[in-house]
């Protein structure tokens, strides 16, 4: 049974003539005699309508012959009448062979116009004598009806055996479509567990969730972001490169590269991605003090100041840091420094200077109280106290870092901190308790 479903049967038959030595030659008394009660009967057993077409009566717009090859592969059961040996009959049926395991069937009314390989085939014979027909019309409506309950039935000479299956071109994008949905839900997924996961086990989840989904963003840009934090900067960049083609407007992954650049050393590249990230978002002030610190680097020659320009550059990055999230210690001890650092180079006053430290000493230390274990944090105390003269607590605050710091982690923060300590001290305007307190620092640092 098949139900509400019409069955479609094609015939593919000579258009006007049935060739000059068919015993049956009025084709409209073949459809109305033989093919009509044949589908009639297909229907009735199928216990389904149907719907018959004969090559002929096909009424669809455009090209006659796409239309033909269309039927070759849509339609339900296939009758090709080979009486007359007609050209375009053969190749129809070449077509349908080609495109479908089944059902196709073969009739004609004489074995001499059983042609090529259709030989090996079964071909039903049929006539106009009465016996003749209704035998006919039985075997060919059994051969119908078998092959369309046979989901397993293969009659074509071309694809049996041949690994091959069916389906349309809409099917076929919907199930791409469908893939390219379920290796993005994977990705995302995996993206979410490496959340939960330790660093390096972090990077082996995420570069799968890229293999998964090689458009999806967030991938790329988690990915780049974890092994920036390990370590692997160049291989950081390329990926969050991938990531900002992803998505260009993106300030994140924009100041992710940055990041990544800067770690690696390319600090023009590093400076261009941030400033691209501040394009797309200027009120971001952890972007602002990455350019700070970008530029800052970019000021120095051989381990001295030689650009005091940009490093007046960095000063103004950190000053907009500031300025949008006053309460963050990180950024204020930077504009601090470095408002120091250029006001003894251009020996001006530097009350002010130094007020600015008296200040932010009390947010360094509620900073250190509420995150013992952010290592920056007390980074930016010691600096501070190193600036106020206050060394034996400056350089304890380094030990207490070095007390709850993974050895692998020390050089990060001793390759940070140590270059604008020496800027500080390469202005040669500090009073001595001030140079001997940064020097007692440094040295604390160096002996991780």
């Amino acid at each position: 049974m098949v139900g509400d479903r019409s069955v479609r049967i094609f015939v593919a038959m000579p258009f006007s003539t049935m060739g000059e030595h068919a015993p049956w030659s009025d084709v409209d008394e073949i459809r109305r005699e033989f093919l009509g009660p044949i589908s009639q009967e297909i229907g009735k057993r199928l216990g389904s309508s149907f719907e018959l077409v004969i090559e002929d009566e096909e009424t669809s717009t455009g090209n006659f012959h796409r239309s033909m090859f269309l039927e070759a592969i849509g339609a339900d059961i296939y009758i090709a009448d080979l009486t007359g040996a007609n050209a375009n009959v053969y190749l129809e049926l070449g077509v349908r062979w080609a495109l479908r395991d089944g059902v196709t069937i073969l009739i004609c009314q004489r074995a001499g116009d059983i042609k090529f390989n259709t030989s090996s085939a079964r071909v039903i014979l049929y006539d106009k004598g009465p016996a003749v027909l209704r035998g006919a019309i039985e075997s060919v409506t059994k051969a119908a009806v078998d092959g369309f309950e046979d989901h397993t039935l293969c009659d074509s000479p071309v694809r049996d055996g041949l690994p091959l299956v069916e389906i349309s071109r809409d099917e076929l994008e919907d199930l791409k479509a469908q893939i390219e949905r379920l290796k993005a839900e994977q990705a995302e997924d995996l993206v979410d567990m490496a959340v939960k996961l330790d660093l390096e086990e972090a990077v082996n989840v995420l570069r799968s969730a890229v293999d998964r989904n090689p458009v999806s963003f967030i991938a790329h840009f988690q990915l780049g972001a974890h092994l920036t934090k390990s370590g692997r900067y160049a291989e950081a960049a390329e990926v969050l490169e991938k990531a900002t083609r992803l998505d260009p407007l993106s300030s994140q992954a924009w100041q992710e590269l940055g990041v990544a650049y800067s770690k690696d050393g390319k600090l023009d590249e590093a400076a261009a991605a941030l400033e691209e990230s501040l394009n797309l978002d200027s009120g971001h002030y952890e972007t602002w003090s990455n350019l700070g610190g970008v530029r800052r680097r970019k000021s120095r020659r051989g381990g001295w100041i030689a650009d005091w320009g940009e490093l007046q550059k960095s000063l103004e990055a950190y000053e907009k840091a500031v300025a949008h999230k006053p309460n963050d210690g990180y950024a204020q001890f930077n504009a601090a420094l470095l408002d120091l650092t250029l006001t003894l180079h251009e020996k001006r006053d530097d009350h002010a200077a130094i007020e600015r430290f008296r200040k932010l000493e009390h947010l360094c230390r509620w900073e250190v109280l509420e995150t013992p274990g952010d290592g920056w944090r007390r980074l930016n105390l010691s600096g501070t106290l190193a600036v106020l003269a206050d060394k034996d607590e400056a350089v304890a605050e380094v030990r207490r870092l070095w007390q709850s710091t993974p050895d692998a982690a020390k050089k990060s923060y001793s390759d940070s901190a140590i270059p604008p300590l020496r800027d500080l001290l390469q202005t040669g305007g500090l009073t001595p308790g001030q140079e001997d307190a940064i020097k007692a620092v440094i040295a604390a640092l160096e002996s991780q």
